[in-house]
């Protein structure tokens, strides 16, 4: 894992991996991370400390639970979600996540409304 820590830009969509999403948090240097059209499942984690994270796309999955706040991603710029299996309201983002309210491109739909 050692040899990861500079990875800057990771994909890994239609690769059919299931289980949870593992923690990234290692990966400072991380700034784009697709993870699309795979078996996922589970909550989103943490992804807190990947302070470089500008793409996260979660799309097509089986994704539950509800989707987290993303403090601390000020740099997120694109954040795709949608096709999985999430409930609940989007989060309102805190205050100091100004860049990321006004996120030019987040992708929400397929949601289960509750």
């Amino acid at each position: 894992m050692r040899d990861f820590i500079l990875l800057r830009t990771l994909i890994l969509f239609e690769n059919q991996l299931t289980g949870t999403i593992p923690a990234f948090n290692r990966f400072n240097s991380l700034q784009t991370l697709y993870l699309e059209a795979n078996q996922l499942t589970g909550n989103i984690p943490s992804f807190s400390g990947l302070n470089s994270l500008q793409i996260l796309n979660l799309d097509y999955n089986q994704l539950t639970g509800t989707v987290p706040s993303f403090s601390g991603l000020n740099r997120l710029s694109i954040l795709l979600l949608d096709n999985n299996k999430f409930i609940g309201n989007v989060p309102d983002l805190p205050a100091p996540l100004a860049p990321v309210m006004h996120l030019p491109s987040l992708k929400l739909k397929e949601r289960k409304k509750t």
